[in-house]
C-alpha cells in the first residue's frame, strides 16, 4: 500500500508542479481583472484619441493619447488583430484608427499589469463590463488555478492516507502554490499604496 501512495504521490506531484507554474503566471492578469471587477461601476463610456503608438517589449503594444484632455495610455492588445512585430508594424496596425471607444476610471490606478492598462479598458462585446470581468475571473479560477489546487490536495491526500511520505514533488508545488496567496496579498498593498 505504502508503495501505491508513494507512486501516486509522485505522479500527482509532478502534474501537479506544471500547473501550479502556470497558476502562478495567470495571477498577475487575475489581480488585474480582480481590480477592473471591483471598481466596474466606476468606468464610463469615452473615447481615447491617439497621439502615437509606441511598442515597449515588458508592456507590449500601446497608445499615448488623452480621454477628455487627460493624457492616458492605452493597451493596444485587445484592439489589434494581431501581435505587432516592430514599431513600423505597430504603425501599420493602427494607421487609419484615431480613435477608440473604451470604457474609463479617471480615478483608477496608473499601473500596468503585464502589459495591460486599467484606467481605459476596451469595451466588452456583452455590454457589461462587471459581467465580462467576472467571466474572466471565474475562467481563470477554473481553468488556471483549480487543475493546480485539486492535484496538489490529491497528491497531499494520497501521501496522508496512503501512509507514504509526501515527495520530492509535492513540496515544491505545495510551497508555490502556498505562495500565491502572499504574493498577490503583497502585490494588492503595494498597488494600494500607491
Amino acid at each position: 500500500m505504502k508503495t501505491l501512495a508513494r507512486v501516486a504521490t509522485a505522479l500527482l506531484g509532478l502534474a501537479a508542479f506544471p500547473a501550479v507554474i502556470v497558476a502562478f503566471f495567470s495571477l498577475l492578469p487575475l489581480i488585474s481583472d480582480v481590480f477592473v471587477l471591483l471598481r466596474a461601476d466606476r468606468y464610463v463610456p469615452a473615447t481615447f484619441e491617439l497621439e502615437w503608438p509606441r511598442l515597449d517589449e515588458e508592456s507590449g503594444p500601446e497608445a499615448v493619447g488623452t480621454v477628455g484632455g487627460k493624457r492616458e495610455i492605452l493597451s493596444l492588445g485587445p484592439f489589434l488583430p494581431r501581435r505587432p512585430t516592430s514599431l513600423n508594424d505597430l504603425q501599420d496596425l493602427v494607421a487609419d484608427k484615431e480613435r477608440f471607444d473604451v470604457l474609463y476610471d479617471a480615478g483608477g490606478t496608473k499601473t500596468g499589469f503585464q502589459g495591460r492598462r486599467l484606467r481605459a479598458v476596451p469595451l466588452p462585446e456583452s455590454g457589461s463590463l462587471r459581467q465580462e470581468q467576472t467571466r474572466r475571473v471565474t475562467s481563470t479560477l477554473l481553468f488556471r488555478f483549480g487543475p493546480a489546487l485539486l492535484l496538489t490536495l490529491f497528491g497531499l491526500a494520497a501521501a496522508r492516507f496512503g501512509g507514504g511520505g509526501v515527495g520530492c514533488w509535492m513540496y515544491p508545488a505545495a510551497f508555490f502554490l502556498a505562495c500565491l496567496p502572499l504574493f498577490a496579498l503583497f502585490v494588492i498593498v503595494v498597488e494600494t499604496l500607491q
